[in-house]
């Protein structure tokens, strides 16, 4: 039988440390967007807008911010941030809470990963640095056999380059996350794809795991 976390709270005490959160909104048009941007700024917080390669909601402005101390207190924190966007007269469609991968009682193996909600996953960013001309399609498709599905910054501005993400979720122990993403990062790097950056991350709680619905099949790859 698998434990639910019936509130936030609930899901910030099992996994004590460091958090980052997303919290995703209704922005319709470049005056909101705006409107957003600063409300993020004026919070610390990190403002993007994540666009899928497919699926139902492709287009998903979030505030993105790093948290850590006692659970009660980021509860606050985030119910402040939330409280704050609906003031500004923003709907909240989603909350995502992550967890570092150091913090206490991550799961280490697979066993472990199976008492836990379905929300509960290892999440990878591998963030691309690509030429501008890059054949995005055959890149889709090819890392979806690695677990893998491609997004993009809409605020990403460069030329001569496109900047892409590729993301995993893995249900499973530390263990099993960590070969499925060693497998990914060893095929990007053999076809010459250079990788910028590598998050790594626990997510614990998800209010929303829905808005992702049709984004490149769910992920369902075939190697590991």
């Amino acid at each position: 039988m698998k434990y639910r976390f019936h509130t936030p709270l609930d899901a910030l005490k099992a996994f004590p440390g460091k958090y980052e959160i997303h919290i995703t909104v209704v922005a319709r048009d470049q005056v909101a967007l705006q409107r957003f941007v600063d409300f993020c700024a004026a919070k610390e917080a990190k403002a993007i807008v994540i666009q899928l390669s497919s699926g139902e909601h492709c287009t998903q402005p979030m505030l993105c911010k790093r948290l850590n101390g006692a659970p009660e207190r980021v509860w606050e924190q985030i119910q402040e941030i939330c409280d704050g966007m609906l003031s500004e007269g923003f709907t909240v469609e989603r909350l995502k809470i992550e967890a570092a991968i150091s913090n206490a009682n991550i799961p280490q193996h697979d066993e472990a990963a199976t008492q836990l909600p379905d929300y509960c996953y290892f999440e990878h960013h591998l963030k691309l640095r690509l030429p501008a001309d890059y054949d995005l399609s055959a890149l889709r498709e090819t890392v979806r056999e690695y677990r893998g599905r491609l997004s993009s910054n809409a605020f990403w501005r460069d030329e001569a380059h496109r900047e892409q993400f590729v993301t995993q979720r893995i249900r499973g122990g530390l263990g099993k996350a960590a070969e499925v993403l060693g497998a990914l990062r060893t095929f990007l790097t053999d076809n010459g794809v250079e990788i910028v950056k590598d998050i790594r991350e626990f997510n614990i709680y998800d209010s929303n795991i829905g808005l992702d619905a049709g984004w490149d099949g769910a992920g369902a790859g075939t190697r590991s």
